[in-house]
């Protein structure tokens, strides 16, 4: 199905359903959760990033009382982008951020729509549309945990598949740019996702292909490889630094992190049950639902042309899904040490979810045609039994949440900029010790006046007097160069993790620039010059369908 051709019929109900997720919101308030104040402070970080000139953030250097945080340098910061341009574009984060969940909820559906078309007919993919924005666990990612990113993942993911599917079908370029661009997106957006992503694409399309021809594998290869190249700006930062910031720590992949604590179906969630302190009992339930809902559906559809073609293709990712969420993987997870990077086996729950919207969707449709004029059969009664825990988990989600109001909001957004940051996201040798810091230059008794104070750069002079250690209040991280009055000097660390210099008994200049290595500096023009090319060749290939379609009429 060609983007022209979607009917404004079907666009108003994917603005309505988008409408009526973020309604609880436009009532109460926007939903905390545990993660909620990372997320908006990594948007401020970008914020302060491009007020500062940076369109690729480097340091945060207002962060954390002024000493710095360096989180967006290995987490993708896609979601972020959104947040801020939407903040600039209304002037308070309040606004911004229901807008922003506004549009995810509508590209995701979208994505899902243009998915199930592929499939099945307008109903049947308006259905799965609808179920994928009002699932449970889609609406528990932002209402309950404010897992941000993981939900603006959750809207490209469609697309991923989308234009998988379509690249398979059809050897056109503009099919292959955009599932590198929506592939490129997924990867700026989450890692586990991009992982768990990658390996529910990879067996879909295996499926799809099967005695397919090389060529499509070729296709499939180019836009796996053009859409490394437009995300390099983030991923060479992280694959060449993620071992110098403290996630990289074990502690971060242990307990209450680790998969081996966080399986869905796991017998320790019921003989534990009063120790459950990550809410497993409730991500079973919605698992349970979800699975539910998709049995009736395949029964329902089994026998259907559309079902005999693509029923294969569609139930692999789903049983990808309960596979990889439950304990019966254990050993490929104990394993698959990049497996382990995604930490949380429910987050299978995304291909499970967006899987079974689109199962539910084309096998509701078929089952209320087929009960049309006849009696109700058992198929009917089995889905309705099944949408009933689904839908009151959903209604469950969007009531739990504690909601914050818009004064309440303004007021914790105001100190966004240099509040305490997670300290999973600080430079490995940052230590809380060093907030008790009074001042930003330390110079051994020696005077010092303070130059500039900015995000990526620190200067001071200091008074002459004798010779020794200067400490300046900023994390240490190697891509902090020092110079003294004009000549480069090395760079040492405290033992609370702040920049420490050797300075003469002279009166000196001290200058320190954060400047990023070459190799970032050659990915962020790669990526640059990468969606120039790809932008450009893809308007290309719409003016020349333009003009033929002009010459054809």
């Amino acid at each position: 199905m060609n983007l022209t051709n979607l009917a404004s019929r079907q666009v108003c109900w994917l603005l309505l359903f988008a409408i009526l997720a973020v309604a609880p919101m436009l009532i109460r308030g926007i939903p905390g959760g545990n993660d909620a104040v990372q997320h908006h402070e990594f948007a401020q970080h970008v914020v302060d990033a491009i007020r500062a000139g940076e369109w690729f953030p480097h340091f945060a250097g207002n962060a954390n009382h002024g000493f710095g945080d360096v989180g967006l340098r290995v987490y993708p910061p896609l979601s972020y982008y959104a947040l801020a341009i939407a903040y600039f574009a209304v002037g308070d984060w309040y606004t911004a951020g229901i807008a922003v969940f506004f549009l995810i909820f509508l590209i995701g559906g979208f994505g899902v729509f243009l998915w199930s078309r592929e499939f099945f007919d307008h109903n049947s993919s308006l259905t799965a549309a609808a179920i994928y924005t009002f699932a449970p666990f889609h609406l528990n990612e932002i209402y309950n945990n404010f897992l941000f990113a993981e939900f603006a993942a959750g809207a490209i993911l469609p697309f991923c598949f989308l234009f998988l599917t379509r690249v398979i079908r059809d050897s056109n370029l503009h099919n292959i740019l955009f599932l590198s661009i929506s592939y490129a997106f997924l990867i700026s957006t989450h890692l586990p996702i991009t992982i768990i992503g990658s390996i529910a694409l990879a067996l879909y399309a295996v499926a799809m292909i099967r005695l397919s021809s090389l060529a499509t594998y070729v296709r499939l290869g180019v836009s796996v490889i053009v859409s490394l190249l437009l995300s390099s700006f983030y991923w060479v930062r992280m694959i060449t630094e993620m071992q110098i910031v403290k996630h990289s720590q074990p502690k971060y992949f242990a307990n209450i992190w680790s998969y081996n604590e966080n399986f869905l179906f796991s017998s320790r969630t019921f003989t534990d049950f009063l120790n459950d302190g990550q809410s497993l009992w409730f991500g079973d339930l919605i698992f349970a639902a979800t699975i539910l809902i998709c049995i009736p559906s395949i029964f329902a559809l089994r026998k259907t042309d559309q079902w005999k073609n693509y029923g294969l293709q569609l139930v692999i990712p789903l049983a990808t899904a309960v596979f990889f969420a439950t304990p019966i993987s254990y050993l490929i997870w104990n394993n698959l040490s990049l497996l382990q990077k995604v930490q949380f086996p429910w987050r299978w729950l995304h291909i499970a979810t967006l899987t079974a919207a689109v199962v539910v969707g084309a096998g509701s449709v078929a089952i209320v045609r087929r009960t049309r004029g006849a009696n109700i059969d058992a198929t009917a009664f089995a889905l309705a039994a099944g949408i009933l825990p689904f839908v009151f988990l959903s209604a469950f989600v969007v009531r739990a949440p504690h909601f914050t109001s818009r004064q309440e909001f303004a007021e914790r957004a105001r100190r966004l900029s240099e509040a305490e940051t997670f300290e999973g996201w600080w430079p490995e040798w940052a230590n809380r010790a060093a907030f008790s810091r009074k001042e930003k230059i330390d110079a051994s008794g020696r005077n010092a006046t303070l130059d500039e104070w900015l995000p990526t750069k620190r200067s001071f002079s200091v008074d002459e007097g004798a010779a020794g250690l200067v400490s300046i209040s900023t994390f240490y991280y190697p891509h902090w160069l020092a110079s003294i009055d004009g000549e480069p000097v090395a760079t040492d660390v405290s033992d609370d993790g702040v920049i420490l210099l050797q300075i003469p008994n002279q009166r000196v200049h001290v200058e320190l620039n954060f400047v990023e290595p070459t190799l970032v500096r050659v990915s962020i023009w790669v990526s640059t010059i990468g969606w120039f090319l790809v932008i450009g060749i893809l308007i290309f290939l719409y003016t020349c369908k333009v003009k033929s379609y002009g010459t054809y009429r």
